[in-house]
């Protein structure tokens, strides 16, 4: 094997030292080398002269025999750094074995009884005064390696085995927990995080410069635009669902006659090729005799399925020959006569339009269906687009903020202003006269801008235009100019007015409209020169979707109608306009959505890492990779300074969370840039995703009767009542607490009417029936449920692994972490004092978490139970991170935006599903010295936090009662040196110390905040109300606090029942092992 440098990091000699101990492992055989003769060393450190020395496996030191010469240090997952002296490499040694190798559990550079020795004499002393060793390897370097790994290994498990004992743990859970320790395998870690690096760079190198040099606010928006086109394109099916392609109608009938006359083997359609030959005869002079060989001769040959299409009605004057795709003969019987004979009986262009009219039709029965798909659909899309051409620099921020305005907010009569300015949506109407003429509409083609007299640029809108979608123009009169002038719009805009209008505008009638004229004779003429077209604005006061709907079909009608008349090429064009409807299987010669992916983003070579993904036609993958590689992105600019001390330091092969870290939950220094939050009644961009599912997209106001007095709109077929709130049309429901949104069967927050009669949210409870962060939803048809939830992109770890290798990495860590915690819990619980007694420290925290001043044995017992049963969970093989089938990674559907992760109960596969949210991080600022000696990892914290929670509900049955923001940094590392950091601070103190537990006010216990009041927990909030009263034993929560207050063992066992105490109170324990002091 041979090294490779990492570049600009390591000296050419080191890397020749490395290959001469690969290519010379024995010492005899570097004798002859002489000066240039490399030795290696195996460290160790001792703490105390009366102890012998600690072996440090998975390390080693190279050093050359020359004078200055500089030696380099290995060690497991940091790789090799370099020296100017061996002093130097002792202190740096020395620094990470008393830091972060010592405090960390996942680096595997010690050994983990000999970790907790140094972790023991540092409690017990206070400090930890490392003398490092070098004893030169006189055996064979890489056997020396093994040895020291085995023995590792050997001692660990050793360790294990004596821990498993003295927390008496179950049989089961025994022999899982010694498994775990032989599988452990550091170079497989090693690997793990070399492969995210590998991924990062690529990432880095492929992503499109306009991405990758945008700033960090507008690659997080980039990521939610991908996002939202992901889970309603992507994730559903599109308008055109169940419709097949012309082309694929064409193939099928053909292959059903071939079924009829002919037997096996039977011709293939889509092998047999139709060639038209046309021969040019030679001129010859009046009277002379043409010539029997042809001055030229012109083709064009297609399929028989497409030539059963078209017939090349563009030709009809050559000859037709056969022939076969791969030069086999063809069937006898399968001559041209037959051919023409078939294609005319069937009649495929006739009968494709026959069936395509009553699926289109407003009577249809999926009529209402498609449609909601493609409300729901086209503003994801086009919103993604015209970000991108913002971000290219194709379109100004001006012209994106018309368009997000419009598509965001479709109903004429909701649209918010935009700086003051309203913008309008108008079909582009062209007029060949000031009078008399009606005016034309270009199918499908819209213009958005400022009404009337504002100023600001105007937008021309082609919906599912495969060549063009939006062009920006300054002001209407460029709009004209292009017009008059382009002769490439002026050809689409030929394509999308009526037939019978055409020839007013073709050939040079968009400067001169060729109008008719009335005349007395023939010789009279027209008196003036028609002036140049005009372009006529009437704003659209419904709802835009609605209209575009409408556009939409009756443009893929024109389509298909010109597809059936055209050439093969002009065929092919009109597939590429069906596929960016959204449809993949509308037309198979285009390669579905990742045609209109690799359009926005022009990032070919990135999507060329999922050669798998796009050939198989996995369109949905490839794009989830995508946003991976963007949210890879924007965590390496957020952490670039991390990044970069990563290669220099060495202190980690990947800055901590950098791949998976996120903005989104920004807590910065001004109050009104904290996180998301239900009290905030404004309407923040969290909120209207919160809210998105409650949009009704398949109404429109000026369709409705208003209500002067409600300030609402009526539905009068069906009394539905309609209002608009912060641009957008919500359905509204009313009951003796007010007004609130509602969409179907699911209930929206409140609203009420400000002092302006308008209508604004309150929604101080949050949505009703909505649950937190983290979810137990319950279920028989389980797939049905986690399709309503989310989109899946990954089953199981090796798929997990093979896509997504950082995310594989974060999952791995957030399970180490885990049984870390649990392991400190099992430790602390079981740990005595020499009199009997337990650990002081162990008994604060279950006093302080359960309100009892001395916590007795069962306080003990219960809970080592809890934690002992999530502790079994975990190290069930079955979870194991090397291999499992039972995470699921996946992306929210819209209405479910904050769910980190869930699972159901009543799963057989007992799977738990991650979300986006469980790979992105909320941001916190932590103190100095909390940063800079980098013992809190913050990901594998808040990962495996959310990991516990969930395995609570699988396997203790708890509910979802409070939340109490487990999953948050321990509140002592947060900075807290502003006013608003303290305040930050102590809102996190309070939430975890006063939401469910003794001193928790009691007009807030088992209630929560809706509108402007507490209100008892209900029925439909969850499980949690039942499991409060079983275990009190009361009929009504006024009588279960009663219980909860006087009664201590009810209250622990009301409190082990909430997931989130469950999973806060095994943090606090598990935070670190008690040593003695």
């Amino acid at each position: 094997m041979r090294p490779g440098p990492r570049v600009g990091l390591l000296p050419e000699s080191v890397i020749e030292s490395v290959q001469q101990l690969l290519d010379r492992p024995l010492p005899g055989l570097r004798e002859a080398l002489g000066e240039s003769q490399v030795d290696a060393f195996t460290v160790s450190v001792q703490f105390d002269p009366e102890s012998p020395a600690i072996q440090v496996p998975n390390a080693f030191v190279i050093n050359n025999r020359l004078a200055h010469s500089s030696p380099a240090l290995w060690v497991l997952s940091k790789g090799l750094v370099c020296f100017e002296t061996l002093q130097a490499l002792k202190d740096y040694v020395a620094a990470r074995l008393t830091g972060f190798e010592l405090v960390s559990h996942l680096s595997g550079v010690l050994a983990e009884p000999d970790r907790q020795r140094l972790l023991d004499h540092r409690t017990r002393t206070g400090t930890l005064d490392l003398k490092v060793k070098l004893q030169r390897i006189e055996e064979h370097f890489i056997e020396t390696l093994q040895r020291g790994e085995v023995e590792r290994q050997r001692s660990t498990v050793a360790y294990l085995y004596q821990q498993a004992v003295t927390w008496r743990v179950p049989s089961e859970l025994f022999v899982n927990l010694l498994s775990a320790g032989e599988r452990d395998d550091r170079n497989r870690q090693a690997l793990g995080y070399l492969g995210v690096a590998i991924q990062f760079i690529i990432y880095k190198a492929i992503v499109p410069s306009w991405v990758s040099e945008a700033s960090g606010t507008d690659q997080i928006t980039l990521v939610n635009a991908l996002q939202r086109f992901y889970v309603t394109c992507v994730g559903q099916k599109d308008f055109l669902f169940d419709i097949p392609s012309l082309y694929d109608y064409s193939c099928e009938r053909l292959k059903s006659r071939f079924n009829t006359d002919f037997t096996e083997p039977r011709p293939d359609p889509e092998s047999v090729r139709v060639t038209m030959a046309h021969y040019i005869p030679v001129p010859v002079a009046p009277g002379q005799t043409p010539q029997s060989i042809p001055a030229a001769t012109q083709s064009v040959s297609e399929t028989l399925v497409e030539y059963a299409i078209d017939r090349f009605l563009s030709r009809q004057d050559g000859v037709i020959l056969l022939s076969s795709a791969d030069d086999k003969p063809l069937n006898a019987s399968l001559t041209p006569a037959y051919v023409r004979d078939l294609v005319r009986s069937l009649d495929i262009a006739a009968g494709y339009r026959s069936m395509l009219e009553p699926i289109l039709a407003a009577t249809a029965p999926d009529y209402l269906k498609r449609r909601k798909l493609f409300v729901d659909q086209i503003p994801s899309l086009d919103i993604l687009r015209a970000f991108a051409l913002r971000l290219k620099n194709e379109l100004s921020e001006q012209a994106y903020t018309v368009i997000e305005n419009v598509l965001d907010m479709p109903d004429a009569i909701a649209r918010l202003p935009v700086n003051g300015c309203k913008m309008v949506f108008s079909p582009l109407q062209l007029l060949p006269a000031k009078e008399g003429w009606e005016p034309t509409l270009v199918l499908n083609t819209y213009l958005m801008g400022p009404h009337e007299s504002q100023s600001g640029p105007w937008v021309l809108y082609a919906p599912l235009h495969d060549e063009f979608v939006f062009k920006e123009y300054p002001d209407q009169a460029a709009l004209l100019r292009d017009i008059h002038t382009s002769t490439y719009l002026q050809a689409y805009i030929l394509d999308r007015v009526d037939p019978h209008l055409r020839k007013v505008y073709d050939k040079g009638g968009f400067v001169e409209p060729h109008l008719p004229f009335s005349a007395e004779s023939s010789f009279d003429v027209p008196f003036d020169t028609p002036a140049p077209v005009t372009v006529q604005i009437d704003p659209y006061n419904g709802n835009c979707l609605l209209l575009m709907f409408e556009g939409a079909l009756d443009t893929l009608k024109l389509q298909v109608q010109q597809h059936s008349v055209t050439n093969a090429e002009q065929r092919r064009a009109a597939s590429r306009y069906l596929f960016t409807l959204g449809a993949e299987q509308v037309m198979a010669l285009m390669p579905g959505r990742l045609g209109a992916l690799v359009g926005i983003i022009q990032g070919q070579a990135l999507l060329n890492l999922s050669v798998i993904s796009a050939g198989g036609q996995h369109w949905g993958k490839a794009l989830s990779e995508f946003m991976a590689a963007l949210s890879v992105m924007i965590s390496s600019g957020q952490n670039s300074s991390a990044f970069t001390s990563r290669t220099v330091d060495e202190t980690s092969t990947l800055p901590d969370d950098a791949a998976l870290s996120d903005t989104l939950l920004q807590l910065e220094d001004e109050p009104n840039e904290s996180g998301f939050s239900w009290s905030n009644s404004s309407l923040t961009q969290q909120i209207r995703d919160r809210l998105r599912e409650f949009e009704a997209h398949e109404i429109a106001l000026d369709t409705l009767q208003r209500d002067e007095l409600l300030s609402v709109y009526r539905d009068p077929a069906t009394d539905r009542k309609y209002a608009a709130i912060g641009g957008k049309t919500y359905e509204l429901q009313s009951d003796e607490d007010g007004w609130f949104i509602i969409a179907g069967k699911k209930i929206g927050p409140s609203v009420s009417l400000d002092a302006d009669q308008q209508w604004k949210l309150d929604i101080q409870g949050g949505l009703k029936g909505g649950g937190g962060a983290l979810t137990r939803i319950e279920g028989s048809v389980i797939d049905d449920l986690v399709d309503d939830l989310i989109v899946i992109n990954a089953r199981g770890m090796s798929e997990i692994r093979h896509s997504y290798r950082e995310m594989a990495q974060a999952i791995e860590d957030a399970y180490v972490q885990a049984q870390h915690y649990l392991e400190n819990c099992l430790a602390n619980l079981t740990r005595r004092l020499p009199d009997g007694k337990p650990d002081p420290r162990t008994e604060k925290i279950l006093a302080d978490f359960f309100a009892q001043k001395v916590p007795d044995e069962h306080v003990y017992k219960v809970t080592k139970k809890a934690v002992t049963k999530i502790y079994e969970e975990l190290m069930s093989p079955s979870m194991s991170p090397i291999d499992s089938k039972r995470y699921v990674v996946g992306i929210n559907r819209v209405g479910n935006e904050s769910a980190s992760a869930f699972i159901f109960e009543a799963d057989p596969l007992r799977r738990v599903f991650l979300t986006e949210q469980f790979f992105r991080l909320p941001t916190y600022r932590f103190k100095l010295n909390v940063i800079r000696s980098g013992e809190f990892k913050h990901g594998p914290h808040y990962r495996a936090t959310i990991l516990i929670h969930e395995l609570s509900h699988l396997v203790l049955k708890t509910d979802d009662i409070a939340y109490l923001e487990s999953q948050a940094p321990f509140v002592d590392l947060l900075d807290d040196a502003s006013e608003y950091r303290l305040r930050i601070r102590n809102e996190l103190t309070y939430q975890q110390q006063k939401t469910l537990s003794y001193h928790t006010d009691r007009d807030k216990l088992f209630r929560q905040l809706d509108e402007d009041a507490w209100r008892d927990l209900r029925r439909t909030d969850g499980n949690g109300k039942q499991t409060i009263l079983r275990i009190a034993g009361k009929k009504t929560l006024d009588e279960a606090r009663d219980v909860f207050y006087d009664d201590v063992r009810k209250r622990i066992d009301i409190t082990l029942k909430n997931a989130d105490s469950v999973a806060l109170l095994v943090t606090l324990l598990g935070r670190e092992r008690f040593m003695t002091r």
